[in-house]
């Protein structure tokens, strides 16, 4: 996942590198917040939305950076990456 997310955008911000880019990630399972902890660890700013406050608990008590958002509110954050 993370290979595919730098390759697309390398195509479309001319680097690989998620620094200064805004991400909204809808879902916070295992995969969703793999992806949240690598991103926000790159420098990216990470908004997540999830049903389950179990999920999001688990997540910030990982990465406490990490914006948290209603799931009716994600989809009009702005984000360069969704």
């Amino acid at each position: 996942v993370l290979a595919g997310l730098r390759a697309a955008l390398h195509e479309v911000f001319g680097t690989p590198s998620p620094r200064g880019l805004r991400f909204a990630i809808q879902g916070v399972g295992e995969v969703g917040a793999k992806i949240a902890r690598l991103l926000s660890a790159e420098g990216a700013h990470v908004a997540v939305a999830d049903l389950d406050e179990s999920a999001i608990e688990r997540l910030l008590q990982q990465e406490p950076g990490i914006e948290v958002l209603p799931p009716e509110r994600l989809l009009d954050a702005p984000a360069d990456v969704f």
